[in-house]
């Protein structure tokens, strides 16, 4: 069914608007079926669809005219222009649509419409196919990878409260704990509060209060780091490049124009023109008269593309804390304060108290902030490859020498 359609589309590629006569001079007529047929899902569109007549065609050279070809004179194949060439042969010659060889340029496949070669417009006007081959694809460039800063929730309580009855330095001294109650919130709390003069142990004429130890805040709780703005980095660089171009041409075929059935009336064409048979996919072998050069495989511009961008992610909060401040005051309902201390979850410390034995009435502690600890970012790394589009490769196989000989 595809051969179906290709060789319809092949048939059909001399159609010019109002360029017909012109390229067809002495070879042969469009065929009837040919107007107003176009197959989108066709690889070589016929030139009705997409035509581009160059004007920059090089001078004819006759001096490889077929010796069996017919002259100018008797209206046949027009040695001044054309010549007769051998159609291809050998076992698999079939495959090769020996009925459709093409004028195909190959080179360097350069920047600016100016460059870009043309069809020659005096005798394979239309295109039929621009195709490419030495594909420059690198790894895909990815956006960097980011973590918003690290959040975390932190208690305001200390693990410990502890009143002393020494210095913070006595191993020995008597304790009394000053925690506050059960599932304490930080709030304004009296409980275990300690009257002026309390004597620890009672009686012994020793001050309880003389310094007071508080215990490091709880570590920081439900700790995590969010990837900044997207999950997966857009890519940001998609180098795709072709080295080389071709241009497939053509105009109008005739076996009827020559003596020997077994050729055809074909342009006259200089390097980098040449006249080249064609085939769908990769092969390796080039038919009998066609085998000037080894076989060339070229492929869509469009490639398979497989780059991309491995999903951004983030560790676990690294060197996080939780900072908050406890406050004591002599009075029951936390008005009369005398002492104030900075807490953290890195650690505790002790203080002394002045005067000693002081009335300790009430407690409070303040809202406790999350010091946000350093997240490593990881992912953005690129992966996969383009490739060309073998599904849709042509192999070319082309005449010798640079005017091709009958």
């Amino acid at each position: 069914m595809y051969k179906s359609r290709i060789r319809t589309a092949l048939a059909l590629v001399g159609l010019m608007v109002g360029g017909a006569a012109s390229i067809g001079a002495g070879c042969g007529g469009v065929p009837q079926d040919a107007e107003n047929r176009c197959n989108p899902d066709t690889f070589f569109p016929t030139p009705i669809c997409a035509q581009d007549a160059g004007t920059d065609a090089p001078a004819a050279d006759a001096g490889d005219a077929g010796t069996d070809g017919p002259t100018a004179d008797n209206g046949r194949c027009p040695m001044d222009t054309h010549t007769c060439v051998p159609l291809p042969e050998g076992d698999d010659a079939i495959h090769w649509h020996p009925n459709e060889p093409l004028v195909v340029w190959f080179g360097d496949n350069v920047e600016g419409e100016e460059n870009q070669p043309k069809c020659l417009a005096d005798t394979a006007p239309a295109v039929q196919a621009r195709m490419y081959s030495d594909l420059i694809a690198p790894p895909a460039t990815c956006d960097a990878c980011e973590c918003k800063p690290a959040t975390g929730d932190c208690d305001p309580v200390p693990t410990s409260i502890t009143i002393r009855a020494g210095t913070c330095d006595d191993q020995s001294a008597t304790t009394v704990p000053f925690d506050g109650p059960s599932e304490w919130d930080g709030s304004c709390t009296a409980v275990n509060a300690l009257p002026q003069g309390a004597e620890c142990p009672p009686g012994s004429g020793v001050p309880c209060l003389q310094s007071i130890e508080i215990g490091p805040l709880p570590p920081p709780q439900n700790e995590k780091c969010e990837v900044d703005v997207v999950e997966v980095p857009k890519v940001v660089g998609r180098i795709t490049k072709w080295q080389t171009t071709s241009l497939a041409c053509r105009g109008e075929n005739d076996t009827s124009l020559c003596d020997n059935p077994g050729k055809m009336c074909l342009p006259q064409v200089l390097l980098p023109y040449r006249v080249c048979i064609w085939r769908e996919g990769i092969h390796m072998e080039c038919p009998m008269h066609y085998q000037g050069e080894p076989a060339r495989w070229m492929y869509p511009e469009e490639v398979k593309e497989g780059r991309g961008c491995t999903e951004c992610a983030c560790g676990a909060p690294n060197g996080g804390a939780c900072v908050s401040s406890l406050r004591l005051f002599e009075d029951g309902a936390c008005a009369a304060q005398f002492h104030e201390k900075s807490t953290a979850s890195v650690g505790g410390d002790c203080d002394p108290i002045f005067p000693s034995g002081r009335a300790l009435g009430s407690k409070e502690a303040s809202p406790a902030m999350y010091m946000a600890g350093t997240c490593e970012a990881s992912g953005g790394e690129p992966f996969g490859g383009a490739m060309a589009d073998m599904d849709n490769a042509i192999t070319f196989c082309c005449r010798p020498s640079y005017v091709f000989a009958g």
